[in-house]
Formats: C-alpha cells, structure tokens, sequence
C-alpha cells in the first residue's frame, strides 16, 4: 500500500499490456488504484484490473472490469455493467460524463483515471507524443 494508488507513476506501470489488433484497433489491461490500494480501513491491497478497447482515433469501443476486490456494496459496483459501460462510446473530451458510484470516491476515480490513460497510450502508440 505504499504506492498511495500509482501517483507519479510512468504509464508502463498503469497498463500491464497493450496491443493492436488486426483491425487497427487498441486492446489494454489496466490496473486501476481504488480503495483496495488507497483505503484506510479494510483496504484489500488489490488493483482493480480492467480491459479496455479502443479505436485508432481514440474512442472506447468497450471497458470491462476482469477484476476487484473493492469495499462488497459500494467499490464493488465497479464491476457491474451498469457503471463500466458507461464508458463505452467516450473519447479524451468526454470521459468526465462517467458517473461516480455513490459512496466510493476512490473506486470511482481510480477507475476513471486509469481508463484515462489509454487516450495517452494511443497518441503514443500512433507516435504522436
């Protein structure tokens, strides 16, 4: 728990792979710190991890949550499809419309921010720091 959720840390150390599909399109593994990593109490010290498809151009095609161990009944919504969903069809500029889950501040922006790192993956990806 001492990583305090991945803050100042390179993009490689965000995504646990990446690669491009035969269709041009992007695939990413994420690891997300929600309050397993940054909670007080009862934190699990997991990573929320998450696969996220994305388009050239940076749109996501669709985010899932593979796995999480964040607080059953508030963090743990992050595993629903109601809230990774949301993210379908989002692009750089329209991220911030995701909904927070209620009552799980970390989860949420954890999450959020690790998806957001897959519009910066892309620039580089296409070489264009």
């Amino acid at each position: 728990k001492t990583d305090r959720g991945l803050r100042g840390v390179s993009l490689q150390q965000r995504i646990e792979k990446a690669y491009k599909t035969e269709s041009g399109n992007y695939i990413f593994e994420l690891l997300a710190a929600g309050y397993g990593i940054n909670g007080n109490y009862h934190a699990s010290g997991e990573y929320i991890r998450i696969k996220v498809s994305a388009t050239q151009d940076g749109k996501i095609i669709s985010c899932l949550t593979v796995s999480q161990s964040e607080t059953d009944g508030v963090g743990s919504e992050c595993a629903k499809p109601s809230y990774y969903e949301q993210y379908n069809g989002k692009t750089e500029n329209t991220i911030s419309e995701v909904d927070t889950i209620g009552g799980a501040t970390l989860t949420s922006r954890g999450y959020s921010t690790a998806v957001s790192k897959v519009f910066e993956a892309i620039k580089i990806l296409k070489g264009a720091n």
